[in-house]
């Protein structure tokens, strides 16, 4: 399955008329817990090693997160957030499969969630045509 890539505008400042655009490997993904599910945009992340959502996502889906296997996970940066690691079911190109999923309420509001190595691209084989689509297989 095809995904095209998620164009996204940007101001150099709010001072500035001048405008970008930058283009992320954002998909939509549906998470399900217990008949309960979610839709929800994703950032396709082959520097991160887990998937990531926001705790909110987990509050939907009626998921008490600090019941779940604690983690500690470092971006970029180094700064560690803390997180809880749960199973659910990802729904992903039409694929449906059991993942671990970790919840933070470390995640900036507004954010996408992350598909990562464990858990995502362990489950298919992608291909990155940049900045036109992503294909999911």
């Amino acid at each position: 399955m095809k995904f095209t890539y998620k164009e996204i505008p940007i101001s150099f400042s709010p001072s500035s008329k001048r405008k970008k655009s930058i283009y992320r490997p954002i998909i939509s993904v549906i998470l399900i817990r217990d008949k309960k599910l979610i839709g929800y945009e994703a950032l396709i992340d082959s520097g991160s090693d887990y998937n990531v959502f926001d705790a909110a996502v987990a509050g939907v889906l009626g998921i008490n997160i600090s019941a779940g296997n604690k983690r500690q996970i470092a971006g970029l940066g180094g700064e560690k957030i803390k997180g809880y690691e749960h199973k659910l079911i990802l729904k992903i190109a039409g694929k449906q499969y059991n993942s671990s999923v970790i919840f933070s309420k470390q995640i900036p509001p507004n954010s996408f969630g992350i598909l990562g190595s464990q858990g995502f691209f362990d489950n298919f084989r992608l291909t990155f045509k940049y900045p036109k689509y992503i294909e999911i297989l």
